[in-house]
């Protein structure tokens, strides 16, 4: 297997060794992590770094402690888990994209009702995964349910990136 889908991989098994000692939301974090270590993220990415981009991301998510919450920290998640899928999609890492959109299948079924929002946000980026990955079946299923939560800027934009590959609910045609 590829070094570089190798340490993603392993990066991901991390996360979900974590997820299985500790089955709550990752959010917050007691490790001082704040938006510079998006920045350090971002700027990884911007120089074609996607490897270290993803490395960082996943383990930074993966240090988070669930016992410390606020907005600005389940903010920072979102953002790292987009970070993330960015540098996947740049190192053509297909399974580890799918393994992803698994991980964020199950945190969004965690999700209470009143995390309404973060919950659409973790399925707009579960969308972004599935359109990055060409599995157009899945897109339409999501467009269809999405396209009404307008207040995730993730299913913003999901259904942006449909509109620009020309893929509508319209296009789901259920067959007997």
């Amino acid at each position: 297997m590829h070094k570089t889908v190798r340490s993603n991989l392993d990066s991901f098994q991390k996360l979900m060794d974590l997820q299985d000692r500790q089955p709550h939301r990752l959010q917050g974090s007691n490790h001082g992590a704040d938006s510079s270590v998006y920045q350090v993220v971002l700027n990884h990415i911007w120089n074609s770094r996607f490897s270290a981009a993803a490395d960082l991301a996943s383990e930074t998510i993966a240090n988070f402690d669930d016992d410390t919450s606020s907005d600005e920290q389940e903010q920072l998640t979102m953002q790292l888990y987009r970070a993330w899928i960015e540098a996947l999609v740049n190192l053509e890492d297909r399974d580890s994209l799918s393994y992803l959109a698994n991980h964020l299948l199950l945190l969004g079924q965690e999700q209470s009702e009143k995390h309404s929002v973060q919950k659409y946000n973790l399925l707009g980026l579960r969308g972004i995964i599935h359109a990055e990955l060409d599995q157009a079946p899945a897109v339409r299923l999501m467009i269809r349910s999405l396209s009404s939560h307008n207040e995730s800027y993730y299913v913003l934009e999901f259904l942006q990136i449909c509109a620009r590959r020309g893929l509508s609910d319209s296009d789901f045609i259920i067959t007997n």
